[in-house]
């Protein structure tokens, strides 16, 4: 669910950003980072959300299912761990458009548009957060708690 919002919301923002960066990059040089920031968060989440979709979540839903792990090599704890690996480096990339734009706050003289990009930002920053932070302290934990039961 949060990767199709992500899927639908994206382009609107991006389309906004760019707008607003090409009229205004010359009041605020921080902005054409932010946008290239926020690419790059999104090309990583959908490159992700590939992984997930067709690997990761299907093989926890037939854990809670069936408690069998048919099909499957390894561990799912490897594939965690790369997630987790991925959520850090996700959090490094998420520390820079907040340094670059002074916690996402907006010049005096910034139109609306940009104070929306920024808020926008701001917002969907934190929504990332949540969603890597769920995912690390429920679903992960209950992913390896269905996998030890299935090999018991």
């Amino acid at each position: 669910m949060y990767h199709r919002c992500l899927q639908i919301e994206l382009p609107t923002f991006f389309e906004k950003a760019d707008r607003v960066a090409d009229q205004q990059v010359w009041r605020d040089l921080s902005l054409l980072a932010v946008v290239e920031k926020m690419r790059e968060l999104a090309g990583n989440v959908f490159f992700r959300r590939v992984n997930e979709q067709q690997i990761f979540f299907p093989l926890v839903r037939e854990l809670d299912r069936s408690g069998v792990m048919s099909g499957h090599c390894g561990s799912i704890a490897n594939s965690i761990c790369q997630t987790e690996h991925e959520h850090d480096n996700a959090g490094a990339t998420l520390a820079r458009p907040r340094k670059l734009t002074d916690g996402f706050t907006s010049n005096a003289d910034a139109c609306n548009t940009h104070r929306a990009i920024r808020a926008r930002t701001a917002a969907l920053m934190a929504d990332l957060r949540r969603h890597v932070h769920r995912e690390n302290s429920e679903l992960f934990p209950r992913s390896l708690e269905l996998e030890a039961q299935a090999v018991a």
